[in-house]
Parts: structure tokens; sequence; C-alpha cells
């Protein structure tokens, strides 16, 4: 026993448990060849916790960052779905609550962990830059050597192969194109200044990858989260060139793309075709935004008949089924769709006290610490909220981890109560800092 507590007492907690987010990190992209390795890197950090509790008992660390505890009790909520008086699947609660167990896992663990370093935290997001520049390779060359299977694709809904969920990955795509500009903005490197270019380059050519890739949620999420933040230079640091330049800039990339790009000007195409077709139920089995305007239906009748407490992830999938064909029976059972929007997902399986408690919860961490001018984590809540308005961005383990880890991170820097490389009053999101 005595061993055993030198053994531990000698551990290097901080290096390992950031050995082990890189797993977390490098696992999101790598859904599609090694699942396993995000379980891995979540069962790691945790045992890694564990040993930190050996070392210095900071049980006490999950009352004194109640932040934390926001997340774990969102994954209550799920386990709550056992209290419902019938459980048509009880298969799929148990699956909802084994996919949901990072709920648990990563807020005890960096509860409870000491406090990341800056400069380790932007190695962290440095990675993520990385691996989804890696991705971006490996979908080009499926691209490259499918060139006009794939641009046909794009005419029916679908797209070229992504390292994992293609919405989900167009997301990642978009956070790392601002996170490595604002890497490369702050001047940082790890091994020498020659990265500096790399960076720069990698940025950029995910900038026009994700034109190419045209999926619409990253579209989205980029543009509104770059609109806002050369919008608040402008206005607020009086970066009138600089940002109205950029604005252009981007206006402008969006055109070439449309008239350069065969994937992005094919998805434009069928995005009106898609909107166009919305009255069309039959239409619901192959577009994605007449699906999408269908569950959104379902759901809300659903919701209408347990609206206090919801029907139960449990229960979910069979009273969605029963209204559909009640209410579209021209839709097939290949066409009944969760909910796309995490907020009615949440709606519908929780009721309106789940939904308070899953929004109190999420964004509690936002507000507590929205005096900090950090824009990657103001940009990534604006990304996560973009995408629940048209996915159930959670229901999926790399969309659950997506969301969470890269908020999570940041909470596990704020701990230490770091002092502010800028402020509300002369920080930037875009341009060079302001005195």
């Amino acid at each position: 026993m005595g061993k055993s507590f030198v053994f531990l007492q000698k551990i290097n907690v901080p290096q390992a448990a950031f050995f082990f987010c890189c797993l977390i990190v490098t696992g999101m992209l790598t859904t599609n060849f090694l699942r396993i390795l995000s379980s891995i890197g979540n069962a790691g950090l945790l045992l890694t916790a564990f040993v930190s509790l050996a070392q210095q008992n900071n049980i006490s660390n999950l009352r004194k960052y109640p932040y934390f505890l926001g997340f774990m009790l969102i994954y209550l909520v799920h386990l709550l779905g056992f209290m419902q008086p019938e459980i048509s699947s009880m298969k799929d609660l148990q699956r909802d609550l084994v996919m949901k167990l990072p709920l648990l896992i990563l807020p005890f663990s960096f509860a409870v962990l000491p406090a990341i370093s800056r400069p380790k935290l932007k190695q962290l997001f440095y990675l993520f830059v990385i691996c989804v520049f890696l991705g971006s390779v490996y979908s080009m060359g499926y691209y490259l050597n499918n060139f006009e299977a794939v641009n046909e694709q794009y005419t029916h809904s679908e797209v070229m192969k992504t390292p994992t969920n293609h919405v989900r990955y167009s997301l990642m795509v978009a956070f790392a194109i601002l996170v490595g500009f604002r890497l490369w903005l702050k001047g940082f490197f790890v091994f020498g200044k020659w990265e500096r270019k790399l960076l720069l380059f990698i940025t950029v050519w995910l900038f026009i990858f994700l034109h190419i890739l045209a999926v619409r949620s990253g579209l989205v999420v980029f543009y509104a989260a770059a609109g806002l933040g050369l919008a608040f230079d402008f206005f607020f640091r009086k970066q009138y060139l600089r940002s109205f330049f950029a604005g252009v800039g981007l206006i402008m990339a969006l055109l070439a793309a449309f008239y350069t790009l065969p994937t992005f000007y094919n998805k434009f195409f069928l995005t009106i075709a898609d909107v166009n077709r919305v009255s069309d139920e039959d239409s619901a089995h192959d577009y994605s935004i007449t699906g999408r305007v269908y569950s959104y239906k379902v759901a809300m009748e659903v919701f209408e008949e347990s609206p206090v407490f919801g029907v139960g992830i449990g229960n979910l999938d069979k009273e969605l089924g029963d209204k559909y064909t009640k209410l579209f029976p021209e839709i097939l059972e290949r066409g009944h769709l969760l909910p796309h929007n995490q907020f009615i997902f949440a709606l519908v399986a929780f009721g309106i006290v789940g939904l308070v408690i899953f929004l109190v919860c999420f964004y509690y961490p936002l507000f507590r610490f929205a005096g900090r001018f950090e824009p990657l984590f103001f940009f990534h809540y604006l990304i996560i909220t973009l995408s629940c308005m048209f996915e159930s961005t959670f229901e999926t383990q790399v969309g659950l981890m997506f969301s969470i880890v890269f908020i999570l991170l940041w909470l596990w820097y704020f701990k230490a109560g770091p002092e502010q490389e800028e402020t509300w009053k002369n920080g930037t999101f875009f341009s060079p800092k302001t005195t």
C-alpha cells in the first residue's frame, strides 16, 4: 500500500493530463479511423484526476468551481429518463447515457486537476488546427481522385468523404480557421518562428477548403463569427480600414467560390431547390432542409402532449415515429428524423424543465466569464449555439465532444485566475492589439 502511494506521488499529473487531452483532441477527428482514441483520452484523464486527488485531496474544487457542475447536471437530466412511467426502448436510453458520459468525466476531471497554463492551452489549440488540416488533406485527396463523382454528389445532398461526420467536421474547419488566425496574430510558435508561416498557410488553406467542402453549417458559423468580430473591431476599436477591407475580402471570397468551385456552386443551387420543396412531404426523404422542417413540426406535436417533463430519451423514437405516421404518412421510416435542433430536442425529450436546466447549465460559464476578453471562448460558444439551431449537435459522440471540450479547456485555464492578455477596453478580434 505504501509503495503504491509513493508511486502515485511520483506521477507528473500536469504532463499526464496534457497528454490525455491531446488524445481527446485528436480523437475528435479520427472517429472514422480510430474511434476508441477519444475514449482512451477520456479514461486516461479521469484516472489522472484520481491520481491528483490522491496527491492533493482537492475534491473541494468541485464546490470551489461550480461552473463545472453544470455540465454534470445536464447528465443528471438524461439519467432521470429512468423515472419515466414507461420506457419504450431501454437500449436507446442506455446508449444515450453511455454516449453522454463525457458530461460527467470531463468536468469532474478538469475541476480537480491543477489548472493548465496558457502556453499549454495554446498548444492544444495548435494541435487541433494541425489535426483539422490533416483531415482536409485526406478529404481533398479523395475529392481529387473522384472529382466528377463528388461534384455530382453535391447535386444530391451528399458530400465528399471527411475524417468524421461532415457536418461536425465543417464546424471544426470553421473554428480551426479562427483559432489559426488568432494564434498567428499573437505570434505563437512551439519550435521556431518558421511555424508562423506554416500556421498562416494552414489557416488560409482551411479558409479555401471550407468553401470547397461547401457544408452549409460550417459556412454559416464561420461567416457569422467573422462578421461579428469584424463589426466589433470596426465600431469599438475604430479599425475602420482593416475591418472594411477584410469584410470586402470575405464577400469577394464567397463570389469567387460560387464561380470557381463546382461543389460550392452545386450546393448553392441544391439549397434553393431544397427550400422550394419544403411543402412536398416526399422530398423529406432526400432534401435535408425539407427533412428538418418536418422534424420540427413532428417534434412540436410530441412536445404539446408532454410539455413539462418531456417524453424521455427512451420513448423519443417511438413517439416521433408514431407522430410521423399520423401526421405525414407519405414520409417513410427512412425520412423520420430526430428534431434537427438541439433546443427543440431537449424540449421534446426533457420538457420545459429540462430545457431550462440545459440552457442555464450550458450558458452559465459564458456569462460567468463574460468580463474576460477571450475571443476563442466566445467564438466557440457562438459556433455551438448556431449549430444547435439547425442540428441536434449533442446527440453524436463527436458533436458532444467538440461542443464541450473547447469550453472546458478554457474553464480549466480560468481556474488559476490568470491575468488577461487583452481586455474589452483594448482587445481586438482580428486586428493587431490597440493601446
